[in-house]
């Protein structure tokens, strides 16, 4: 089914979580690590994925964390 203009918003937050998601899954990091890094537990990672509510910071350190390239960081910023 194609996408609503209406919730164009909501498609991006979830599109960049699943972008993050699939690359932590294909680098066989959990939410824990991720977590670990920010001293919060996993499930508040999953929290803020599924809002993308972090800070700069903290996506410069999952960025990295997960080897993303300057084109999977655009398609994840882009609005």
């Amino acid at each position: 089914m194609p996408r609503s203009t209406l919730n164009r918003e909501q498609n991006m937050v979830r599109d960049a979580a699943d972008l993050i998601r699939n690359k932590m899954r294909h680098k066989e990091i959990t939410q824990q690590d991720i977590g670990d890094e920010f001293g919060i537990c996993g499930r508040a990672v999953g929290y803020k994925l599924d809002r993308m509510n972090f800070t700069y910071p903290q996506l410069v350190k999952i960025f990295a964390k997960l080897e993303f390239t300057e084109g999977e960081i655009l398609k994840c910023m882009k609005k």
